[in-house]
């Protein structure tokens, strides 16, 4: 995990799905937290973007960051440096997180 990502605001460590959905309520709102996704296994990084705030928990996507072999992350459509400079290329640039753009763009963080 990058040195820096735990001075994010919108970094929360490892956080459980249930309490994601009191934080993220409009649509664009996002985080970023660790998940260990079976047990004894390495722990992930996952970014969470509330994309249809009218169906409250079920409007929340959760999409795995991967980690490339170069060390560059990635979700699906361009490799970054690091997952801050992700973050900030998709809130700057309000650019879909997926190829499929039903996937609206990350405005607020939480």
């Amino acid at each position: 995990m990058e040195k820096t990502l735990a001075n994010e605001q919108w970094y929360h460590g490892l956080l459980p799905r249930e309490d994601i959905k009191m934080m993220l309520r409009s649509n664009g709102d996002f985080l970023v937290r660790t998940t260990e996704p079976v047990a004894g296994k390495p722990r992930a990084l996952v970014l969470s973007v509330m994309v249809k705030q009218e169906l409250e928990d079920q409007g929340i996507k959760h999409f795995v960051i991967t980690v490339l072999p170069s060390g560059k992350v990635m979700i699906e459509k361009y490799a970054f440096e690091s997952v801050t400079a992700m973050v900030e290329y998709h809130v700057n640039k309000k650019d879909s997180i997926t190829k499929v753009s039903q996937y609206g763009h990350m405005q607020r963080l939480f």
